[in-house]
Parts: C-alpha cells; sequence; structure tokens
C-alpha cells in the first residue's frame, strides 16, 4: 500500500515536543509519561531502537512519592486515605451502577446519562466533598484533564480516580513510570526518517471532497499555494479542534460530524525551570507536589533518580490556570513557580538557576489546547464516535483512543488500528 503522510508543520510529532539545548537535560513541552500497561507505546520505542528509562530506578523506597499541599498547609498520604475513605464509597457506588461495559454513545443507561450529566464539581458537591480533600481533588483533575471542575464530565472522574477506600490513587492503576530517554519526539523523528520522502511537511488541510468514481480529493495549504491530492483512503490525526475548521464535503454521519464539531480540549500548560540542587531530597520526596495556591497544579521532576548538580522540574497546569499562565514571560512564571515551591521545599527560590520555559498549548498554531476532554454530557454523547470510520475516511489520534486518550500510547494504538482498518478494506 502506498502511504504518504502530510503534516501542516514542519516539525513532526504533533504534540509529543522536546525542547533540546535550552536546559542541560531535554524537556518535554507535550506529551511526556508513559504508563506500565501502555504496551503499544512500549513496544514501538523498542522497534525503533529507543531507550525506556525508569523513573522509579535507584528513588529509595522511603521517598515520598507525592505531597499535597492544601489550604495552606500539607497533608500526609495517610490523612489523605482517611479524608477519602467515605469518598471511595460513593465512587464505587456510583460505578456499579454504570455496569461492566464502558459508557459510549451506542452504549449507555439511564444511570449513566444522569451521572454524564453532572460536572466533577456538582458531583463533588452533591456527595458532600469538602475542605483539603476538595481542593486536592479540584486541583489534581483540573491538572489531569485540563478543564476546570465544571467543565468536565463526572464519569471521567469516576473512571480515572481508583476506588480502593485504603490506598489513595488519584489515577487508578496509571503509574506514568516510563520515559523516553532519547526525548518523546524521538518516535515520531525516528518514524519520519523511515518515511524518507513519502513525507510532506508544510501542507495544512483544508478540505476533504468526495473523488468521481471513489475515494477522497484532499485539498492543502501548501504554505500559501493550493495543493490537491487524490487518495483511495485518508487517515485524519489532526485534532478534531482543527478539523472542524476544514471543509468536510465528504459524506459522515451525524454523530460523527456532532463530534468533529463540539468535542472540548484541555488548556494545559508547562512551566519549567532548573534548581542547582535537589531542595525536594532533602524533605526525603520526589518532587511531585500538588498544590492549591494558584500558581500551578502539579509539579515532578522528570527523572526522579537522576544525579546531577542541576535538576529539571515542571509545573504543569489546566484550566482557567492553564490559560493565565500564557501572560506575561516563561522567566517570569518560572520565578513564580520556584517561589511556590520554596513554601514546600525551603531552598527552591535559591536554589532556582533563572533558567526557564514555558509551552502553552491553548495558543500553539495547530493544536490550541492540550488533548481532549469530555464535558458534562459527552460520553453518551460523543463517546466512541470519534474513531469509527466512514467510507473511505478513517481516524485516529489520541482523541480517537478509548484506551488511553490523553497519552501517547492512545496516538499509537489509534494509529496501529486505522492502519489495521486501511489493510483490512484493501484486502
Amino acid at each position: 500500500i502506498r502511504a504518504q503522510v502530510f503534516d501542516a508543520q514542519r516539525r513532526v510529532g504533533g504534540r509529543a515536543f522536546t525542547l533540546r539545548g535550552h536546559f542541560p537535560c531535554k524537556a518535554e513541552l507535550g506529551g511526556e509519561l508513559i504508563d506500565t500497561r501502555h504496551t503499544s507505546i512500549r513496544a514501538l520505542v523498542g522497534e525503533l531502537g529507543l531507550t525506556l528509562v525508569d523513573r522509579e530506578h535507584g528513588l529509595d523506597a522511603g521517598v515520598e512519592r507525592e505531597r499535597y499541599v492544601m489550604l495552606g498547609q500539607s497533608w500526609t498520604e495517610a490523612q489523605v486515605v482517611e479524608m477519602f475513605r467515605p469518598v471511595a464509597a460513593l465512587v464505587r457506588r456510583d460505578r456499579a451502577l454504570l455496569g461492566g461495559r464502558e459508557v459510549s454513545h451506542a452504549h449507555h443507561s439511564p444511570a449513566a446519562e444522569a451521572l454524564d450529566a453532572l460536572s466533577t464539581g456538582a458531583w463533588l458537591d452533591r456527595n458532600g466533598v469538602r475542605g483539603p480533600l476538595r481542593a486536592l481533588l479540584d486541583v489534581a483533575f483540573t491538572s489531569e484533564l485540563g478543564r476546570d471542575l465544571d467543565g468536565q464530565s463526572a464519569l471521567s472522574f469516576l473512571y480515572a480516580i481508583g476506588g480502593d477506600p485504603d490506598r489513595f490513587a488519584l489515577r487508578g492503576d496509571s503509574d506514568k513510570r516510563y520515559v523516553v530517554a532519547e526525548g518523546s519526539d524521538a518516535v515520531p523523528r525516528a518514524l519520519a526518517a523511515r518515511l524518507g520522502d513519502a513525507l510532506m511537511p508544510g501542507h495544512a488541510l483544508l478540505a476533504l471532497r468526495p473523488r468521481e468514481g471513489g475515494g477522497v480529493r484532499c485539498v492543502f495549504d501548501r504554505e500559501g499555494s493550493t495543493a490537491e491530492v487524490d487518495a483511495d483512503r485518508v487517515i485524519l490525526a489532526l485534532p478534531f479542534n482543527q478539523l472542524r475548521r476544514c471543509e468536510l464535503a465528504v459524506e459522515l454521519p451525524p454523530a460523527k460530524r456532532r463530534a468533529i464539531a463540539e468535542l472540548p480540549y484541555g488548556t494545559h500548560t508547562k512551566v519549567f525551570i532548573t534548581t542547582a540542587g535537589r531542595p525536594w531530597r532533602e524533605a526525603h520526596s520526589s518532587g511531585t507536589t500538588f498544590h492549591d495556591g494558584g500558581v500551578y497544579h502539579e509539579s515532578w521532576e522528570s527523572l526522579r533518580a537522576a544525579d546531577g548538580e542541576v535538576a529539571l522540574l515542571t509545573a504543569f497546569s489546566g484550566g482557567r490556570l492553564g490559560v493565565s499562565l500564557g501572560e506575561s514571560n516563561p522567566e517570569a512564571q518560572g520565578r513564580r513557580f520556584a517561589e511556590a515551591l520554596d513554601l514546600v521545599f525551603p531552598g527552591s527560590a535559591d536554589a532556582f538557576t533563572g533558567r526557564a520555559a514555558r509551552m502553552h498549548w491553548p495558543a500553539a498554531p495547530f493544536h490550541e489546547g492540550s488533548f481532549a476532554c469530555y464535558g458534562p454530557g459527552d460520553w453518551c454523547r460523543l463517546g466512541g464516535e470519534e474513531g469509527g470510520a466512514a467510507g473511505p475516511v478513517h481516524f485516529a489520534g489520541e482523541h480517537t483512543s478509548r484506551r488511553a486518550p490523553g497519552f501517547m500510547e492512545g496516538a499509537v494504538e489509534s494509529g496501529e488500528r486505522a492502519a489495521a482498518e486501511v489493510i483490512a478494506a484493501a484486502r
């Protein structure tokens, strides 16, 4: 099968984007963390001769994995477990109402509709979740999904959080344990090298039109000029918030058009700083924190067991805060981050080297957001419609993945699915 890949940008990788040369080490502006259960991306990394690094390797067993800073004080995991115990029972109760099958546009019950109609914030309010636990869940899920709690479906919260009353697991069985040593965008770079001249950069999709005799005609903006390409089949992997701007004259089911037109996206921003030393190690912590102070939502050190005099720390934020972090300049935002972190790990502000960087995904050309995030009602209205093929048109990308939306895993496994669909059709 002769295939070509058209990319609106000159840089391959989309939201896998590694910053090199700015800091003494690489920084991941977009997709970064890989779960143990992410089998597709892990296999692809191995196939391409790249290396996965275990973030847990060499990290002392007694090191605090996460620190929770809410309402002006730090809370231990044991304290949070006690606060969460009654909420865990409510999570299990509502999951039982959903039954064993994942909710989607095609398969949902009245109970699923009722829960999906609630925002995560409304679910917490209805169930009387208040105080530091409410503040923590607000910060954690705005960071995790990229939208404020009133803009995300309660089903996303119920599916993501662990329901064990004796263990506080914000992300269920997700461990975000690995990173790609060569950088996340080394994966698409290696794939691009294999494609050779089959890769066509600088082609932004303008329109899809039916071709006489079958197939599809693709119309591109080729950096100011127009190019037309005929294809028997096409796989669309661009985000729906970009696809909805294109002329889609091909036949698509109403549910598919609704998903393209309405699928919401997160507003994540990453701010990076380097520090001389690791003040969090002196506090026997990994550097991962959740913070409700209005400066950042979550922090982490990418290589938590790394040595060296200079450390790179990431501040990750979503929702309204993520949007606001596009203001001023990266150095000013980095200074604010270091000062907020100093209240958690004393010495962080003094350790800040003054070197910072920022990736503001809401303003990124050809993206204008981080990754897809269902709003209230979207599981039942849109769920599962993103990935289904429509005649000669197929769909891939993290937003089409049911198994790992928002992750590089979702991008890879959905690409493999779409490729299999094309191969099956050709046979």
